[in-house]
């Protein structure tokens, strides 16, 4: 049985109107450190998102803390609410 080797290609979060260069995301606790910045740089709280999109604010501190079976569609949902971009680019 010969094994191969997958590459993932980097997921990028992107400031809105080019803010900050993007940042690399490498895993789940980088994109949920990313987004839990974005939340407070803006002034909102797990409980304003949460009402605002229907979704548990339990969710939402499980995807600030890196939770790895997080919902990806929702994830990425709070991403655009927050005004980040996710982009997947090939690496090369």
């Amino acid at each position: 049985m010969s094994r191969t080797a997958y590459f993932l290609p980097y997921i990028y979060l992107i400031s809105p109107y080019g803010e900050k260069a993007p940042m690399k995301i490498t895993n789940s606790n980088s994109f949920g450190e990313t987004v839990k910045n974005r939340r407070k740089q803006l002034g909102y709280t797990q409980k304003y998102i949460s009402e605002f999109m229907g979704v548990s604010v339990s969710f939402l501190s499980d995807l600030e803390n890196g939770k790895k079976t997080i919902e990806l569609d929702k994830a990425i949902a709070v991403a655009n609410l927050l005004g980040l971009d996710v982009e997947l680019n090939e690496r090369g």
